[in-house]
């Protein structure tokens, strides 16, 4: 799966039109050339996912969502979000940047079959 594709599955619905999926992907060549801004593109969905939900929970407005290529023309993951989404983007950010996890290899066994 690349990285587009990526965005396009996690893309929250609700029942929503996304836009046409070709002027997205387009746009989304243009904006998006590292994996670095791809990864932060993903950390935003998910944060647009969480704070919606708390919406939905709260009973209160859910503002309905930009098409996908508008979204990314505009470069609204470096819109504002609230507190709450903030400390789980930087908690993301801080599992995605941890490679700690390479330096254990002490456990790791190699088979080779055949």
């Amino acid at each position: 799966m690349n990285q587009f594709d990526e965005l396009w599955l996690n893309w929250p619905r609700e029942g929503q039109a996304v836009g046409p999926k070709k002027k997205a992907k387009e746009m989304y060549a243009k904006k998006v050339k590292t994996e670095e801004l791809h990864n932060l593109v993903m950390i935003s969905i998910f944060g647009m996912k969480v704070w919606r939900a708390h919406l939905h929970s709260t009973n209160s407005f859910v503002p309905q969502l930009p098409h996908v290529f508008r979204w990314i023309r505009d470069e609204r993951w470096e819109d504002e979000i609230p507190e709450m989404v903030v400390k789980e983007k930087q908690s993301i950010m801080d599992r995605l940047s941890d490679t700690s996890w390479a330096d254990t290899t002490d456990n790791l066994e190699i088979t080779h079959d055949g």
